[in-house]
């Protein structure tokens, strides 16, 4: 392998340490965005599980009287709820985006490993030549 080579991943081995804080900070916006998102998507299907508990036919019964049925309704009700498939749809998104952002940082990191082995490699080359 020649100097420019050599000096080329050494380069590379300098830029990676950046390259691998700003992955870091992007998984970590990104998982507080989707915490964000688990909270309005719970407070989503909070409201629908109280409106079914609450809901009462013309003569004041309950309409969903056991769990079973209500626990329908709410899988009915909430694929039909805007709000609630707007949120699972961001909520998957952004969970697709962390683990794209988690397999770069594993190849920045491998990467990084691999220079550092190589660059050790030729060091002790240069060290065997002196």
């Amino acid at each position: 392998m020649n100097t420019d080579k050599l000096n080329s991943l050494a380069d590379r081995l300098l830029e990676i340490p950046q390259q691998l804080s700003d992955l870091q900070l992007e998984i970590l916006e990104k998982t507080q965005n989707s915490q964000e998102i688990a909270n309005d998507l719970a407070e989503a299907e909070g409201a629908l599980k109280v409106r079914i508990a609450n809901e009462v036919d013309e003569s004041g019964k309950k309409v969903y009287s056991n769990a079973d049925a209500r626990s329908a309704a709410f899988v009915e009700l909430s694929a039909d709820d805007e709000e609630i498939v707007s949120l699972n749809r961001e909520q998957k998104e952004i969970q697709a985006e962390i683990g794209k952002l988690k397999i770069d940082f594993d190849c920045v990191s491998n990467e990084q490993r691999n220079i550092r082995s190589i660059l050790h490699f030729f060091a002790g080359r240069v060290a065997e030549d002196l």
